[in-house]
């Protein structure tokens, strides 16, 4: 038989993940005999947790299963997808090496930490870092900028043209040539004019989605002001970040996902951005 780690639900052989959670079922539920046997190689999200896996049962390494970690539960009851892989202590240094070699390309920061097959400490399995996310407001402020300077360029090398055309710039353009230095000029002062005039148009169009954002970050500091304190965290993953650096990323895991269960409709850039700044807020202020 087999059972599920997470929901402590039993099952028929040939069922490999539970119905319920998609947890990696195990043979045994008896801790004391899993931590004889097995030793954590990594933790991170579900996703590259379960690909981590699937590779080194791929591999061979049929002792590696994953569970859902226990400080990941959200605030209101939902459980986070922070998972936890395991495998047999006396495969853990093949494991690590297989591991090292399948995350290479996927996440190379990661590579340093698992070089080390004697090390004790647990690797982190993180995604790639998003596109780094940009306010409204940073938009709004670059599209305006940057269409006032288009618009003064423009109107200048207009103005310039005009001067010429007219003898007030003593520079003399005759017959085919005068055409073909006219038109280019025009053309060109021409399009930056029209797209200063675009730019500064879609600016101004930006102005409600900026106050729109701006609520967005009024709600979520008002809900983390009420749900989400710095010792409520580190209640639930206390320590040093100095001495731990894998604390950063089980703190910063904990507090996106309580943030997505609280505001599921977030996109998923905006909520990165705004757990770093609140991260730094809590921790590096």
């Amino acid at each position: 038989m087999a059972w599920c780690p997470n929901c402590k639900t039993e099952y028929r052989d040939g069922i490999e993940k539970c119905a319920d959670c998609g947890s990696i079922l195990v043979k045994s539920l008896n801790e004391e005999e899993r931590t004889e046997e097995s030793c954590s190689l990594l933790f991170g999200d579900e996703k590259h947790v379960r690909m981590i896996e699937e590779h080194l049962k791929a591999e061979g390494f049929t002792s590696a299963f994953s569970v859902r970690r226990k400080n990941s539960e959200n605030e209101g009851g939902e459980q986070g997808k922070h998972f936890e892989l395991f495998i047999a202590a006396s495969e853990r240094e093949a494991a690590v090496k297989c591991a090292a070699e399948f995350m290479r390309s996927t996440n190379p920061q990661a590579e340093e930490a698992i070089q080390n097959p004697n090390s004790h400490r647990v690797m982190t399995a993180k995604a790639e870092p998003v596109q780094e996310f940009v306010t409204a407001k940073e938009k709004q402020s670059d599209m305006k900028s940057s269409g006032i300077m288009l618009l003064i360029f423009g109107v200048a090398g207009l103005a310039f043209m005009f001067l010429v055309m007219f003898g007030v710039i003593p520079l003399r353009f005759s017959g085919f040539n005068a055409v073909i230095a006219y038109s280019v000029m025009g053309l060109f002062f021409g399009v930056l004019f029209i797209s200063g005039i675009m730019s500064l148009v879609k600016a101004k169009k930006m102005t409600g989605v900026g106050e729109e954002e701006q609520k967005k970050l009024d709600d979520l500091k008002e809900w983390c002001d009420k749900n989400l304190s710095k010792e409520s965290i580190l209640e639930r993953i206390p320590g040093d970040v100095s001495e731990d650096e894998q604390l950063y990323f089980a703190r910063f895991d904990y507090m996106k996902g309580t943030l997505q269960a609280a505001f599921p409709d977030l996109m998923d850039d905006f909520l990165e951005y705004y757990t770093e700044q609140l991260y730094s807020d809590y921790f590096e202020s």
